[in-house]
């Protein structure tokens, strides 16, 4: 079978659909698949893309206009799906647009992932609102981010299939006038296999907090931030290592600068690839990811593997991997008073930390590799029988 991924990021850029991207088109070329992938990127990286086992296209940022952005990604896409038998289109709009033309021009099967709201998330980026996405799906919206949102509603209702990480997001893409029987649950999977040279050597007795993500604002690293001067009084070994970027980047560097944090190293924040990632969550003390929405999230299941202890938020599809007590802990979005009680309980509690590593391995187990590649080969084959 012939695939085209139509992908949006991918390494280096860190994040879930980036991994999810990379694992999925290697895995299908080990099994026979034809797989050609495209995707957008800072620059061309050949020191990256020669060691792939599949064809690779890279569509630069930032060349031309918004409009060119999108149309060269759509052309580019169009050459390469002559052939194919389906295309698997990584978001509904950056890929899953240029993907629906490609799709009605070529006459090719379409299967779109969602792992969220982008109209929300650009709504939230450029300040425009700071509500929760569950309550933006019931505001009527105009301008640029009414535009977005009817863009991935008419993608999702115009492909084949919609693919969603959670039964939260399956209840989001209903919403968005999707018939159910299009829309079908595949689970994120994690990466158990990382190469144990890739850990970072333990500098002093430190007790390092670290969260990943994107810098944006609904991913709470503020106020993880803010809390650190109270930790360090309870305990001067307490450091916080966020990795990622974005464009709060400079916001959280000057909050962190404020409060003398910086210059004594007890506050890190920077980029990482996967590697560096999974061996800082080797190192952590506890992960936390203090964030306003989640579909599925990759780094959770990369913090639970790495035996990390999980503090996170009740929302979206965080309750599908964390049950509160059992494995992690759940805490209210931006509740500084609960983070902060929650970080002092896995303190004060060594077998509370090793029962939640433990019980998380039993959890990750509905979330194997093997079973993800699996059932997205199944909906590939259903498509195109």
């Amino acid at each position: 079978m012939k695939i085209v991924i139509a992908a949006e990021i991918f390494p280096p850029e860190i994040g879930g659909p980036a991994t999810y991207s990379q694992k999925l088109a290697t895995e299908l070329t080990k099994r026979g698949f034809a797989v050609k992938l495209i995707c957008y990127s800072q620059k061309q990286e050949p020191a990256i893309d020669q060691n792939l086992n599949f064809f690779i296209t890279r569509i630069l940022r930032g060349k031309g206009t918004f409009k060119n952005h999108y149309l060269r990604y759509f052309f580019k896409l169009l050459l390469l799906a002559k052939d194919c038998d389906l295309i698997y289109a990584q978001g509904p709009v950056s890929s899953g647009w240029p993907s629906v033309f490609v799709k009605k021009i070529l006459r090719k099967k379409l299967m779109v992932k969602v792992v969220g709201d982008y109209a929300w998330e650009q709504a939230r980026n450029l300040g425009l609102t700071d509500i929760g996405i569950d309550e933006f799906q019931n505001q009527e919206l105009d301008g640029k981010i009414g535009k977005l949102k009817n863009i991935e509603k008419w993608v999702c209702q115009k492909s084949d299939k919609v693919i969603i990480p959670s039964q939260y997001l399956k209840n989001i893409v209903q919403g968005w006038g999707v018939s159910g029987n299009k829309i079908e649950l595949v689970y994120n999977s994690f990466n158990k296999d990382v190469p144990s040279g890739s850990i970072i050597q333990p500098v002093g007795k430190f007790k390092f907090i670290v969260s990943v993500g994107r810098l944006v604002s609904w991913k709470g690293f503020s106020l993880l931030i803010e809390l650190m001067p109270e930790l360090k009084k309870i305990d001067p070994s307490f450091k916080l290592i966020i990795l990622g970027s974005g464009p709060e980047e400079e916001k959280l560097l000057k909050e962190a600068r404020d409060l003398n944090l910086l210059n004594t190293e007890d506050v890190v924040i920077m980029q990482s690839d996967q590697l560096g990632v999974i061996s800082y969550l080797r190192q952590a003390y506890t992960f936390v990811l203090n964030t306003g929405y989640e579909g599925l999230s990759h780094t959770i299941l990369e913090a639970m593997t790495a035996g990390a202890p999980v503090i996170t938020t009740n929302v979206g599809g965080n309750p599908e991997l964390i049950q509160d007590g059992y494995n992690g802990l759940l805490i209210e979005y931006n509740n500084k008073a609960q983070l902060k009680e929650a970080i002092l309980k896995l303190y004060r509690s060594e077998e509370l930390r090793n029962k939640f590593i433990e019980n998380s391995k039993k959890v990750l187990e509905k979330f194997s590799f093997a079973n993800m590649i699996n059932q997205t080969i199944n909906l590939f084959n259903q498509l195109t029988k």
